[in-house]
């Protein structure tokens, strides 16, 4: 799909009380977008969807979703996984978690990050890898969703993080995720877009920052981020394709970056890198 934003509001125009939900996701060049509607459109209604997105490499294919428990399958699905030490796990959960681990509540929810996405899990790896000889005092998670790396960065340094979305949906649901996993004073959440904005200036410069979004914006940020970054800062940097890690790598080389560390998990690949 060609163009994106601002498509949810496009498909609530055209499908009005039926839509339930609607998520879109980078693939490649793309944009795939899923609607969740109560019943299944007819041609007049994705003939109208067609029109309001005004292009035509917009390729609409209705699925039909049998009737299920939903929240029995959202248990099934979403089980409690490990990254590292960190230990990441649903309300649903009755599991105990080791004494070594570090747990973080987080439950599905209408922003990105759960733990079960490989380029969320490739950041936890990093930031527990980084634990063992990294020690940050200020710390900054762009497009941090419901706040799981932002958790993870308070439980394991306790040290102040700014998480920034430019979402207010997400922050919504990632100060929920802080408050239930006790960290709301080392944890503030403002909606931003990127860097920008006087929270973020304020609390500049940064020794750890951590964004897991999408390649193209990473891209873009990279100047944005090397004036928010302290000398010897890190970065983690995932929502990236392995074909698109070359791009993501060459604007962080001429911002100034070392990079120190690549990790796959499937097709999606976490970058690791130093301020010198």
């Amino acid at each position: 799909m060609a163009r994106c934003a601002p498509v949810e509001d496009l498909f609530e125009e055209v499908f009005g009380d039926a839509l339930l939900a609607v998520t879109r996701f980078e693939d490649g060049h793309d944009w795939r977008v899923t609607a969740l509607t109560g019943a299944a459109p007819d041609g007049d209604l994705l003939a109208r969807l067609g029109l309001a997105l005004q292009t035509e490499e917009t390729l609409a294919a209705p699925v039909a979703v049998p009737p299920q428990d939903w929240v029995a399958k959202v248990q099934r699905d979403m089980p409690p996984i490990s990254a590292g030490r960190y230990w990441v796990y649903g309300s649903h959960v009755t599991q105990i978690p080791l004494s070594a681990q570090i747990p973080i509540l987080v439950d599905a929810a209408s922003a990105f990050g759960t733990g079960h996405h490989e380029s969320t899990k490739g950041c936890l790896l990093a930031l527990d890898r980084m634990s063992r000889h990294l020690r940050p005092k200020a710390i900054l998670d762009i497009g941090t969703g419901t706040g799981i790396l932002a958790v993870a960065a308070a439980k394991t340094w306790r040290v102040p993080v700014l998480a920034s979305d430019n979402d207010p949906e997400a922050i919504r649901v990632a100060n929920r995720v802080v408050r239930q996993n006790r960290v709301a004073a080392l944890v503030c959440c403002v909606v931003a877009e990127g860097v920008a904005g006087r929270s973020v200036a304020a609390r500049a410069p940064f020794d750890l920052i951590t964004a897991n979004i999408l390649a193209r914006p990473l891209a873009a940020l990279a100047p944005a981020i090397a004036r928010r970054a302290a000398p010897n800062a890190r970065l983690v940097l995932s929502g990236i394709l392995a074909v698109q890690t070359a791009q993501v790598a060459a604007a962080y080389r001429a911002a100034g970056f070392l990079r120190t560390r690549t990790t796959r998990l499937g097709e999606w690949v976490t970058l690791e890198f130093r301020r010198p």
